[in-house]
């Protein structure tokens, strides 16, 4: 049988570029797996089906949810504190927070009439003051003086700093976000404040159902 030279060179070079990693190999039976090329990640496996359920068991698993304390001033009365578990960090530069506040609270209102906030971050030790917060309304009690926190007169805007909350930032409403039943209170950070200590202490998360738990 007579071979091409053309069919004996593809020949050749199919065998030479099978052992090529057999007499070459690029790495040892024990050597750690090679990285995947950048930009190049493997797709993640398949771990369950997907189905229909209700809204609320879907929303339910967003816990643990950040929680802050929001302080508000008053023209003619006490300023009023509100535990809020709907808030973000949204801007970089300039440094800007947004609060949903709902519609309905007597915060809302001293919000939008003094476009200014604080924004304050509980520890551990403030569950108590933070479930009372958020289970009152303003309007029939002053807050600060129920729960023994501390009013501390800050720098750029009306609304106290709370003295007990390791973290404050004074805010400044540029704009207010029409959403459903909640208002998106977008706060430019004016000021910020931390307690002077070595070690802050772990900040207070939500777990839903009325449950609290101090996370790093």
């Amino acid at each position: 049988m007579k071979i091409s030279p053309n069919n004996l060179r593809r020949t050749a070079t199919t065998l030479l570029c099978l052992a090529i990693p057999l007499l070459f190999p690029t790495s040892s039976p024990g050597d750690p797996p090679v990285p995947p090329t950048p930009g190049k990640a493997p797709a993640p496996a398949i771990r369950w089906e997907q189905r229909e359920v209700p809204l609320d068991a879907a929303i339910r698993q967003k816990y643990p949810e950040t929680i802050v304390l929001v302080t508000a001033a008053h023209s003619n009365g006490p300023p009023n504190i509100i535990t809020v578990g709907w808030s973000m960090f949204c801007s970089g530069d300039p440094v800007m927070v947004a609060i949903a506040i709902g519609k309905q609270r007597y915060s809302h209102g001293l919000i939008a009439a003094s476009r200014s906030f604080v924004y304050c971050f509980p520890d551990a030790a403030m569950e108590k003051a933070v479930r009372y917060c958020g289970t009152h309304s303003g309007k029939n009690v002053d807050k600060f003086k129920e729960t023994g926190l501390t009013p501390l007169k800050g720098k750029q805007v009306a609304a106290p700093l709370i003295q007990e909350c390791p973290v404050n930032f004074e805010c400044e409403v540029v704009q207010a976000v029409d959403a459903g039943s909640h208002t998106i209170f977008i706060g430019r950070v004016v000021a910020a404040w931390m307690a002077q200590t070595n070690t802050l202490p772990p900040r207070l998360y939500n777990l839903g159902g009325g449950q609290f738990l101090p996370l790093p």
